[in-house]
């Protein structure tokens, strides 16, 4: 039986096939999950880091074309009126939040 801490979630499931496509540098599929991803919900800067990231292990080459592949998928999807989120925005730490600078600094390193 499946242990359901297994299965990747949609967005895992997306990036997983960015990754995979990239790396074989299958563009038109490629093309295809970068939609799929931003219709799911991953952002613009989420698909960038993961394309940025993957030069690591694919080469310069691959990530490159998948970069530009990206921008013209996203070019054209304004042109048509789609509005993608370019990021998530994140709460600010409140100010009564007090482990902030003063606790990390009284955390020994050794």
């Amino acid at each position: 039986h499946e242990n359901s801490a297994q299965i990747l979630n949609t967005r895992q499931q997306d990036l997983d096939k960015i990754s995979a496509f990239t790396s074989v540098g299958n563009i038109p599929k490629l093309k295809q999950a970068l939609t799929a991803a931003l219709e799911n919900g991953l952002t613009v800067n989420e698909i960038k880091e993961a394309l940025t990231h993957l030069y690591a292990y694919v080469g310069f080459s691959p990530c490159i074309l998948a970069l530009n592949t990206f921008k013209a998928l996203i070019d054209e999807r304004e042109a048509a009126g789609i509005k993608d989120v370019v990021r998530i925005e994140i709460a600010p730490i409140p100010q009564e939040d007090n482990r902030g600078w003063a606790y990390f600094k009284r955390v020994p390193f050794c």
